[in-house]
Order: structure tokens, then C-alpha cells, then sequence
């Protein structure tokens, strides 16, 4: 076992050979730092840079046992080949998942107040570290155009396989929390929906509501038809 000195606290072995585990190699002799729920056992740890240039302190049993062979990078360039090799890294259905997981996920997105900081979240299967996308793609399938954009149907809801659809602006326009919903004869639905089954207008709908119409009145009574000057 190795010789320890003290420093700061902490301590530090005496002696240091640098090893290369994966992409890590250590830059620096072991330390003892105590466990994360048991202040009394303690773990030694190194300070490993990885080939990409970043620097890491690492559990030294991780990196004996490896468990941790790179500081991240070697999962990502996983995951970027595994896209690449598709024709998926940088596509439209990529970038829709991607930009879905960080305003759920990343406190830094300008997005994630509206989202994650009001508890959307994305599911585990399409968080998975290594098949996120894949299966992603798999359930949702590929834009049925350009026009199509990732589309939650309970606005409230999560991005999940049951609560997602591609969905033109239109029908996303319909969807939004601003929407106001009506349910008449069991059936619920936007007033934009209602006014296209009952051949009026919205903004007719919407004055005869505000008038204090019933929803039936509202969606049943005739349209007065102008008449044509001679």
C-alpha cells in the first residue's frame, strides 16, 4: 500500500507513476476523498486527462476495474458515428428530438422555464444514453413533410411515444394552452375544430360565446347570410 502525506487535510500518496486506462492517463499521485454517503471509509482518487485534452479526478478503483476509461467523449463519438453512419447527425427528426431533451433537461435552455421548469419531462426510453434517438426515431418515425414539426397532444404532458405526434403549425395552433376548448354531445375539442365542423368562422363562434350563447346555439343557429345589392 501506498505512503501517504497530508495536505490541506487531505491526503495524498507520497509516490506517482503515470497509467493510461482507455483515453485516461494520470497526471497526478492518488488522493483520499470520503465517500459520498459514509464521511468515515474513504476512496482513492486520481486526476486522469483525457486524449481529447480534458481533465477529470476519477475514482482510481473506476479506473482499475473500467468502469471509466474517457471523460465522456468516448460515448459521444458512440453516439456521432452511430448517427453519422445513419445520415441522422444534424437532421430535422435528430434536431427536434435533441431541442425537445434540452428544454426538458437543461436548466440553461431560454426554453426550459416553459418546459422542465414546469415539469415536462422526456421519457426514459427516449433518454436512454445510448439509443435515445434511435428509439425516438423508431417510434415516431420519419416527418411526414417539411411542414410536420414535433407536436406534444396534452400540452401539459411529456414527450413520450403516447403524448407526441408530427403535426403541421395549424394543427399545433390548435393545441396551445391558449386554446379554449368546448365539449358538446361528449365531445371535446378547439373552438378553431368546432367552427370547421359547423361551417362558421372563429371569430363567430368566439362572439356568439361572448355574448353568453349557449354552445349549442352558438354552433347551430344559421349564419345571417348578407344580402347582395341590386
Amino acid at each position: 500500500m501506498a505512503d501517504y502525506i497530508v495536505v490541506n487535510g487531505i491526503r495524498i500518496a507520497s509516490d506517482f507513476e503515470p497509467e493510461t486506462f482507455g483515453r485516461l492517463t494520470t497526471i497526478g499521485p492518488r488522493f483520499l476523498l470520503p465517500r459520498k454517503h459514509d464521511k468515515i471509509r474513504k476512496d482513492a482518487h486520481q486526476v486522469c486527462q483525457c486524449e481529447c485534452g480534458t481533465c477529470k479526478v476519477v475514482a482510481t478503483r473506476s479506473l482499475k476495474e473500467g468502469g471509466t476509461t474517457s471523460c465522456g467523449c468516448r460515448q459521444m463519438d458512440k453516439n456521432t458515428e452511430r448517427l453519422t453512419k445513419h445520415g441522422d447527425y444534424g437532421s430535422l427528426e435528430y434536431q427536434s428530438w435533441n431541442g425537445a431533451k434540452n428544454r426538458c433537461c437543461n436548466k440553461q435552455n431560454k426554453g426550459y422555464p416553459r418546459y422542465g421548469g414546469r415539469g415536462i419531462q422526456m421519457c426514459d426510453r427516449w433518454l436512454d444514453p445510448e439509443n435515445g434517438y434511435a428509439n425516438f426515431l423508431a417510434d415516431m418515425g420519419r416527418r411526414p413533410s417539411t411542414k410536420h414539426s414535433l407536436d406534444r397532444i396534452d400540452v401539459n404532458g411529456d414527450y413520450c411515444p403516447e403524448n407526441c405526434r408530427w403535426a403541421t403549425i395549424t394543427e399545433q395552433n390548435r393545441n396551445t394552452r391558449a386554446v379554449r376548448n368546448l365539449t358538446y354531445k361528449g365531445k371535446t375539442q378547439c373552438c378553431t375544430a368546432w367552427a370547421e365542423e359547423y361551417g362558421i368562422s372563429v371569430a363567430a363562434l368566439y362572439g356568439r360565446l361572448e355574448a353568453g350563447w349557449d354552445i349549442e346555439k352558438a354552433l347551430t343557429y344559421p349564419v345571417r347570410q348578407m344580402r347582395k345589392r341590386c
